[in-house]
């Protein structure tokens, strides 16, 4: 064995490091100042990391031709979502909507004074102002339409803007038919309780519901942030005294 030479490999590795040793002492500057400057000039991409950030989580983690997808896509060519007639049944996305969950512990959140907070609460939203590249709009230029009108709230819409009305209807639960049309309420109304007839008698939480349109991506995100940010910053100025909210 000792006429075979076994360091045909560490001698080179040895010898070249040994001539970059060399070097790094004698130029010790260049070798701080290129991989500064290098990882300075890379490191500039990460302004664009915003741009670049994705969200969808179902491109992210489904596989590309999934049946799922293939299934969805029959459905959205024979069921198409229509903006200007929507209904949230009709969805075959998770949707684009923002909501609040109005609660009173007492189960009175159908009394006067706790839908007079609701009705205070839905009118700052449909008003807030939100501007994006220099344009600005309202809730009523993003939502999902029926009618002519923004999807409204069952039980907001009964009211008219008026809470002593709410002494004169009687909900029925969970599917409340009128002259007009029928409504499910299971997903507006909480803690219901109701009398040997379905019509509610009392409820512990509401639930309003802002649908956007999915075609107005980028005004439907800046406006979702502006949502999220009354709830976090502003919500002192609702002056919240019979209800409790969740947004």
């Amino acid at each position: 064995m000792s006429k075979f030479h076994t360091d045909c490999i560490e001698k080179p590795v040895a010898s070249g490091l040994e001539k970059l040793g060399r070097m790094v002492g004698r130029h010790p500057w260049w070798f701080l100042a290129i991989p500064l400057v290098c990882a300075m000039a890379l490191g500039g991409g990460f302004a664009f990391l915003t741009k670049a950030k994705a969200n969808n989580i179902e491109e992210q983690f489904t596989p590309v031709n999934g049946p799922a997808k293939a299934d969805r896509a029959l459905v959205s060519r024979y069921f198409a979502i229509d903006e200007t007639s929507f209904t949230p049944q009709r969805l075959i996305t998770e949707g684009a909507y923002a909501a609040f969950i109005a609660v009173h512990p007492s189960g009175k959140i159908l009394s006067e004074e706790a839908l007079t907070e609701v009705l205070r609460i839905d009118g700052v939203i449909r008003n807030m102002t939100v501007s994006e590249s220099g344009q600005a709009f309202t809730y009523r230029d993003i939502c999902a339409q029926k009618n002519g009108e923004c999807t409204p709230n069952a039980v907001l819409k009964a009211l008219g803007n008026d809470v002593r009305a709410i002494g004169s209807i009687a909900f029925q639960f969970p599917l409340w038919v009128t002259a007009t049309e029928q409504t499910f309420l299971g997903t507006t109304l909480g803690g219901v309780e109701t009398n040997g007839s379905g019509i509610v008698q009392s409820a512990k939480a509401i639930r309003v519901f802002y649908f956007l349109k999915e075609s107005e991506v980028e005004r439907s995100d800046r406006w979702l942030r502006e949502f999220l940010k009354v709830f976090t910053e502003d919500k002192n100025d609702f002056q919240l005294q019979e209800t409790q909210v969740i947004p």
